[in-house]
């Protein structure tokens, strides 16, 4: 292959920080029919969006095309009109390029998950994409970065040196040992079941006085909740970069997640979700995700010793903390038009599909006009005036709050 031009992917950016836009939400639309595809030639008239229940009006209205593109314009903020792009021909005839990151969680997957996930890398990198398209390989603790490249033995040569990061994993040897689940179980939720099997595991791994068995349970769920946060921070953190990252690139820029997902239980996390997709919405990254577990089980293994404690409550803190993981790869997917793929071993399969883009997504602007700025979050609804047709959109935001006064 002739050398090209490789247009970077920042590896040593400044520290993380969220943009903030509070005037205005992105909202990315896709359509489909019943057999799954593009809903095309939608108009502005056949949308309705509901904020909390109530219906809103829509600012401003654009369709983007991945192979043909079109723009809307506005003026003083009057809803756009749909203008045909006068270069559409040329661009029907000579597609833009592609660019693909693809993003490991090596803060997350297990030493089995990643290495099926390396293997369907593997085969992505060696059928699946064009020699017209860009790549990069990185890493979600940001360790990794190949940069985008067509160099496909480069990109290779980076799947292969991924390996899992336990830096702010539980540790085999904590005692007693609780994931940010049960953390914030005990320290937000105060549930008794979570704080006495804690204690229970304290009373295996450790002799501590009885009277210090709660006091001790509750400090190791703080610590682990603490870590939790710093996690899901770094883990929102690196997405939000990389989206950045890819801002500029002139062409359809999909970034796919390959993960087991990671919990958004706080409103903290959930405030730092939607700046994400906001980001992802006016940088026009599409974000797909892929649940890297397969199909899981949350079932005790001879791992656990399980001496006193309750399986069915294990079981059940297990399975719950393992489905809420994969809420945030959905939600990151439905938001920015991209697809989740989940509940299926053929990880291969999976990444095939997500490296294709669809065809057409509707963009809705609204005005945060007359919003409330004290952080609440909003729920939306986006109904099409079309019988027999799937919306996928973000399901909400949340309102900016004043900033604080120093």
């Amino acid at each position: 292959m002739t050398s090209q031009t490789t247009p970077p992917l920042a590896k040593n950016s400044p520290p993380f920080t969220i943009q903030k836009n509070v005037d205005r939400v992105l909202v990315p639309v896709i359509v489909r029919d019943k057999e799954g595809h593009i809903v095309e030639h939608l108009e502005e008239k056949d949308f309705q969006i509901f904020d909390n229940g109530k219906p809103r009006a829509i600012n401003l209205f654009m369709i983007e095309r991945r192979v043909k593109t079109f723009s809307a314009t506005a003026t003083n903020g009057s809803r756009g009109t749909i203008l045909q792009d006068p270069a559409i021909k040329r661009r029907e005839r000579s597609a833009p390029p592609r660019f693909i990151v693809l993003v490991f969680d090596d803060m997350h997957l297990s030493i089995e998950d990643m290495a099926a996930a390396k293997k369907a890398g593997t085969e992505l990198l060696a059928g699946s994409l064009l020699d017209t398209d860009y790549v990069a390989v990185a890493s979600l603790s940001g360790r990794t970065n190949s940069g985008l490249t067509q160099d496909r033995a480069k990109l290779q040569e980076t799947i292969t040196s991924l390996q899992p990061r336990s830096v702010l994993k539980p540790n085999q040897t904590d005692c007693p040992k609780l994931d940010y689940y049960e953390a914030d179980l005990i320290e937000n939720k105060h549930d008794q079941t979570a704080l006495q099997d804690a204690e229970q595991q304290l009373k295996i791994c450790s002799t501590p006085p009885p009277d210090m068995l709660e006091e001790m349970a509750e400090m190791a769920a703080r610590r682990t909740f603490s870590a939790g946060q710093l996690d899901v921070k770094t883990s929102f953190g690196w997405i939000e970069r990389f989206i950045h990252a890819m801002s500029d690139l002139p062409g359809q820029r999909t970034l796919i997640l390959v993960s087991p997902g990671f919990l958004t239980i706080t409103p903290e996390s959930m405030d730092a979700e939607s700046h994400v997709i906001d980001a992802a919405a006016r940088s026009d990254v599409m974000v797909s995700a892929m649940d890297a577990r397969g199909v899981y089980v949350a079932e005790m293994n001879a791992s656990d010793d399980m001496r006193g404690r309750s399986p069915r409550a294990v079981t059940d803190f297990r399975r719950s903390a393992m489905m809420g993981a994969g809420g945030v790869m959905s939600e990151l997917a439905d938001a920015t038009g991209g697809t989740y793929f989940h509940g299926s071993n053929d990880l291969s399969a999976g990444l095939e599909k997500l490296a294709d883009a669809p065809d057409c997504v509707y963009m809705l602007e609204l005005s945060l006009d007359g919003i409330k700025q004290n952080g609440t979050y909003h729920r939306l609804k986006i109904k099409i005036d079309q019988e027999g047709v799937n919306v996928q959109a973000r399901h909400g935001y949340f309102a900016p709050k004043p900033e604080k006064k120093k």
